[in-house]
Protein backbone atom coordinates (compact mmCIF):
# COMPACT_ATOMS: atom_id res chain seq x y z
CA UNK A 1 0.00 0.00 0.00
CA UNK A 2 2.80 2.41 0.92
CA UNK A 3 4.65 1.56 -2.29
CA UNK A 4 1.48 2.25 -4.29
CA UNK A 5 1.02 5.63 -2.61
CA UNK A 6 4.63 6.56 -3.32
CA UNK A 7 4.04 5.93 -7.03
CA UNK A 8 1.25 8.49 -7.14
CA UNK A 9 2.80 11.02 -4.76
CA UNK A 10 4.41 13.15 -7.55
CA UNK A 11 1.07 13.36 -9.43
CA UNK A 12 -0.81 14.26 -6.25
CA UNK A 13 1.69 16.93 -5.27
CA UNK A 14 1.63 18.36 -8.79
CA UNK A 15 -2.18 18.56 -8.80
CA UNK A 16 -2.16 20.40 -5.47
CA UNK A 17 0.60 22.68 -6.76
CA UNK A 18 -1.51 23.44 -9.85
CA UNK A 19 -4.39 24.64 -7.73
CA UNK A 20 -2.02 26.69 -5.55
CA UNK A 21 -0.23 28.38 -8.46
CA UNK A 22 -3.55 29.25 -10.14
CA UNK A 23 -4.87 30.84 -6.93
CA UNK A 24 -1.60 32.75 -6.47
CA UNK A 25 -1.76 34.00 -10.07
CA UNK A 26 -5.34 35.20 -9.56
CA UNK A 27 -4.48 36.83 -6.24
CA UNK A 28 -1.52 38.68 -7.78
CA UNK A 29 -3.42 39.85 -10.87
CA UNK A 30 -4.38 43.15 -9.23
CA UNK A 31 -1.06 43.88 -7.55
CA UNK A 32 0.63 47.13 -8.66
CA UNK A 33 2.82 46.63 -11.72
CA UNK A 34 6.00 47.28 -9.76
CA UNK A 35 5.15 44.38 -7.42
CA UNK A 36 4.59 41.98 -10.31
CA UNK A 37 7.03 40.71 -12.90
CA UNK A 38 6.42 39.98 -16.59
CA UNK A 39 4.54 36.74 -17.24
CA UNK A 40 4.34 35.98 -13.51
CA UNK A 41 1.80 33.12 -13.91
CA UNK A 42 4.42 31.13 -15.80
CA UNK A 43 6.99 31.71 -13.08
CA UNK A 44 4.56 30.74 -10.31
CA UNK A 45 3.68 27.62 -12.30
CA UNK A 46 7.36 26.66 -12.50
CA UNK A 47 8.13 27.44 -8.86
CA UNK A 48 5.30 25.25 -7.59
CA UNK A 49 6.17 22.43 -10.02
CA UNK A 50 9.80 22.60 -8.92
CA UNK A 51 8.81 22.55 -5.24
CA UNK A 52 6.42 19.61 -5.62
CA UNK A 53 8.90 17.56 -7.67
CA UNK A 54 11.62 18.34 -5.16
CA UNK A 55 9.45 17.25 -2.23
CA UNK A 56 8.50 14.04 -4.02
CA UNK A 57 12.14 13.17 -4.73
CA UNK A 58 11.74 13.29 -8.51
CA UNK A 59 14.27 16.13 -8.82
CA UNK A 60 17.73 15.08 -7.71
CA UNK A 61 19.82 18.01 -8.95
CA UNK A 62 19.61 21.39 -7.24
CA UNK A 63 20.11 23.39 -10.42
CA UNK A 64 16.96 21.83 -11.87
CA UNK A 65 14.96 23.44 -9.05
CA UNK A 66 16.03 26.79 -10.47
CA UNK A 67 15.87 25.84 -14.15
CA UNK A 68 12.23 24.73 -14.14
CA UNK A 69 10.78 28.18 -13.17
CA UNK A 70 12.94 29.79 -15.88
CA UNK A 71 11.75 27.25 -18.46
CA UNK A 72 8.12 27.70 -17.38
CA UNK A 73 8.33 31.50 -17.64
CA UNK A 74 9.78 31.15 -21.15
CA UNK A 75 7.01 28.72 -22.09
CA UNK A 76 4.33 31.15 -20.87
CA UNK A 77 5.90 34.00 -22.86
CA UNK A 78 6.15 31.98 -26.09
CA UNK A 79 2.59 30.61 -25.70
CA UNK A 80 1.28 34.14 -25.10
CA UNK A 81 2.99 35.49 -28.24
CA UNK A 82 2.14 32.54 -30.51
CA UNK A 83 -1.46 32.30 -29.31
CA UNK A 84 -1.96 36.01 -29.86
CA UNK A 85 -1.16 35.58 -33.54
CA UNK A 86 -4.30 33.46 -33.93
CA UNK A 87 -6.72 35.77 -32.14
CA UNK A 88 -9.91 36.55 -34.02
CA UNK A 89 -11.53 39.98 -34.44
CA UNK A 90 -14.91 38.24 -34.23
CA UNK A 91 -14.49 36.99 -30.65
CA UNK A 92 -16.65 38.46 -27.90
CA UNK A 93 -15.36 41.89 -26.82
CA UNK A 94 -12.76 41.63 -24.08
CA UNK A 95 -12.20 37.90 -24.58
CA UNK A 96 -9.77 35.68 -26.49
CA UNK A 97 -10.87 33.49 -29.41
CA UNK A 98 -10.96 29.69 -29.20
CA UNK A 99 -8.31 29.41 -31.92
CA UNK A 100 -5.95 31.60 -29.92
CA UNK A 101 -6.66 29.66 -26.72
CA UNK A 102 -6.05 26.31 -28.40
CA UNK A 103 -2.78 27.34 -30.06
CA UNK A 104 -1.51 29.09 -26.94
CA UNK A 105 -2.50 26.16 -24.70
CA UNK A 106 -0.95 23.64 -27.09
CA UNK A 107 2.29 25.61 -27.37
CA UNK A 108 2.59 26.05 -23.62
CA UNK A 109 1.85 22.37 -23.00
CA UNK A 110 4.49 21.21 -25.48
CA UNK A 111 7.17 23.47 -24.04
CA UNK A 112 6.34 22.64 -20.41
CA UNK A 113 6.18 18.87 -20.96
CA UNK A 114 9.30 18.69 -23.12
CA UNK A 115 11.51 21.04 -21.07
CA UNK A 116 10.60 19.60 -17.68
CA UNK A 117 10.98 15.99 -18.83
CA UNK A 118 14.34 16.84 -20.40
CA UNK A 119 15.53 18.39 -17.14
CA UNK A 120 14.78 15.21 -15.19
CA UNK A 121 17.23 12.31 -15.03
CA UNK A 122 15.75 9.55 -17.14
CA UNK A 123 16.65 6.37 -18.93
CA UNK A 124 14.32 7.41 -21.78
CA UNK A 125 15.98 9.05 -24.79
CA UNK A 126 15.45 12.77 -25.32
CA UNK A 127 13.81 12.04 -28.67
CA UNK A 128 11.20 9.85 -26.96
CA UNK A 129 10.53 12.49 -24.33
CA UNK A 130 10.03 15.21 -26.95
CA UNK A 131 7.74 12.87 -28.92
CA UNK A 132 5.69 12.28 -25.76
CA UNK A 133 5.34 16.06 -25.37
CA UNK A 134 4.14 16.36 -28.99
CA UNK A 135 1.55 13.61 -28.46
CA UNK A 136 0.15 15.08 -25.23
CA UNK A 137 0.33 18.78 -26.08
CA UNK A 138 -3.17 18.89 -27.72
CA UNK A 139 -4.55 18.26 -24.23
CA UNK A 140 -3.12 21.66 -23.28
CA UNK A 141 -4.92 23.22 -26.22
CA UNK A 142 -8.19 21.65 -25.14
CA UNK A 143 -7.66 22.88 -21.58
CA UNK A 144 -7.17 26.40 -22.94
CA UNK A 145 -10.51 26.28 -24.76
CA UNK A 146 -12.34 24.79 -21.76
CA UNK A 147 -10.87 27.46 -19.50
CA UNK A 148 -12.00 30.19 -21.88
CA UNK A 149 -15.52 28.79 -22.15
CA UNK A 150 -15.86 28.70 -18.35
CA UNK A 151 -15.07 32.41 -18.00
CA UNK A 152 -18.66 33.41 -17.21
CA UNK A 153 -19.11 30.66 -14.61
CA UNK A 154 -15.86 29.51 -12.99
CA UNK A 155 -14.07 32.74 -13.88
CA UNK A 156 -16.75 34.94 -12.33
CA UNK A 157 -16.86 32.73 -9.22
CA UNK A 158 -13.11 33.26 -8.83
CA UNK A 159 -13.53 36.99 -9.44
CA UNK A 160 -16.17 37.19 -6.70
CA UNK A 161 -13.73 35.41 -4.40
CA UNK A 162 -10.90 37.89 -4.91
CA UNK A 163 -13.40 40.78 -4.93
CA UNK A 164 -14.74 39.70 -1.52
CA UNK A 165 -11.17 39.73 -0.21
CA UNK A 166 -10.71 43.30 -1.42
CA UNK A 167 -8.04 42.37 -3.98
CA UNK A 168 -9.73 43.67 -7.13
CA UNK A 169 -9.21 47.09 -8.65
CA UNK A 170 -11.44 49.78 -7.05
CA UNK A 171 -12.88 50.80 -10.42
CA UNK A 172 -13.61 47.26 -11.62
CA UNK A 173 -17.29 46.34 -11.58
CA UNK A 174 -19.21 43.11 -12.06
CA UNK A 175 -19.99 44.13 -15.64
CA UNK A 176 -16.45 44.73 -16.89
CA UNK A 177 -15.18 41.67 -14.95
CA UNK A 178 -17.32 39.53 -17.28
CA UNK A 179 -14.79 40.04 -20.07
CA UNK A 180 -11.05 39.47 -19.95
CA UNK A 181 -10.57 39.22 -16.13
CA UNK A 182 -13.03 36.36 -15.62
CA UNK A 183 -11.81 34.52 -18.73
CA UNK A 184 -8.15 34.75 -17.68
CA UNK A 185 -9.00 33.54 -14.16
CA UNK A 186 -10.77 30.44 -15.44
CA UNK A 187 -7.99 29.76 -17.98
CA UNK A 188 -5.33 29.94 -15.27
CA UNK A 189 -7.32 27.63 -13.00
CA UNK A 190 -8.24 25.02 -15.62
CA UNK A 191 -4.97 25.00 -17.58
CA UNK A 192 -2.57 25.07 -14.65
CA UNK A 193 -4.44 22.44 -12.65
CA UNK A 194 -5.06 20.24 -15.69
CA UNK A 195 -1.47 20.50 -16.89
CA UNK A 196 -0.20 19.54 -13.45
CA UNK A 197 -2.31 16.37 -13.56
CA UNK A 198 -1.08 15.64 -17.11
CA UNK A 199 2.53 16.31 -16.15
CA UNK A 200 2.20 13.93 -13.20
CA UNK A 201 0.72 11.28 -15.51
CA UNK A 202 3.47 11.66 -18.12
CA UNK A 203 6.25 11.62 -15.53
CA UNK A 204 4.59 8.63 -13.85
CA UNK A 205 5.39 6.60 -16.97
CA UNK A 206 8.85 8.09 -17.58
CA UNK A 207 11.47 5.84 -15.96
CA UNK A 208 13.74 7.87 -13.70
CA UNK A 209 17.44 7.22 -13.75
CA UNK A 210 19.69 7.09 -10.76
CA UNK A 211 21.27 10.28 -9.57
CA UNK A 212 24.86 10.78 -10.48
Amino acid sequence: MNASLRKYRPALLLAIAGLLSALLSIGMAYYPTWLRFPFFPGTLFGVTVSASLGLSGALRKFWNLLAIPVASTLAYYVAFIVGGEFDSPFSREGTVSNASLFVGGLTGAFLVLSMISLLLDSTTSWQRRVLNAVCWSPVGGALGIVGGLLGLSLGMALWFLVHSLGLTSPDETFQNARGEPSQMFSIWMVWQTGMRALLGFVLRYTPQGESE
